[in-house]
């Protein structure tokens, strides 16, 4: 008859209370041994881990600037320095540029209020001459006055390579009329071009 014993924690051996007396049976008790230690070992590995629970990480702060932090204005940059507004010093205005001279006549009306004429021309200079194919233009600002706002190529009086010349109709309606205005054109070399925007202001007394 066999006896149960214990020679490892889960691990069940027979042992049998009669000597063995051939191989084969040595055998026998060697191979039922080996299975049950090595059941015993697949019981254990079968068995789920216990695991222990992970502390949760540390919450990380929110930066300054999106906790209501208060936030810095953004100083805007400056506009840019518009050139100064010509000032009117009498009928006749003459403004000199580098590749050119601009002039601006405003002649008296024989009565107030009444019609009259303002000469608006440009002449190339320093070896320039006037580009007669840009599509040049002249705006008009009027005070105590009326003349159309702007004047385009197609109204020019005159058109050559050595100047450009409008004749701009004004009605006078009191004393004190002013025109203020911008020409734009261009001027070439023979290897450029360069494009030009000149004020004038012209006052009656």
């Amino acid at each position: 008859m066999a006896n149960l014993d214990a020679d490892a924690p889960g691990r069940i051996c027979y042992r049998h209370s009669v000597p063995m007396t051939t191989q084969s049976t040595r055998t026998l008790a060697a191979l039922t041994c080996s299975l049950a230690a090595l059941a015993s070992q697949c019981a254990r590995r079968s068995a789920p881990a216990l695991e222990s629970p992970q502390a949760s990480p540390p919450a990380v702060p929110e930066p300054s600037h999106r906790v209501g932090a208060p936030t810095l204005p953004v100083a805007a940059a400056p506009p840019a320095a518009a050139p100064p507004a010509p000032v009117a010093s009498g009928p006749r205005a003459e403004v000199t540029g580098e590749h050119h001279v601009l002039s601006a006549e405003l002649t008296a009306p024989p009565r107030v209020p009444g019609a009259t004429t303002l000469v608006v021309a440009t002449h190339a200079s320093g070896g320039y001459h006037m580009n007669a194919m840009y599509p040049i233009s002249l705006e008009l600002h009027p005070s105590n006055a009326t003349a159309p706002e702007r004047m385009r190529a197609a109204e020019a009086s005159r058109r050559t390579e050595e100047v450009s010349e409008f004749r701009v109709p004004v009605s006078v309606l009191s004393g004190g009329a002013t025109v203020t205005g911008t020409m734009r054109f261009a001027v070439c070399a023979a290897d450029q071009c360069v494009l030009q925007s000149e004020s004038f202001a012209v006052a009656l007394p």
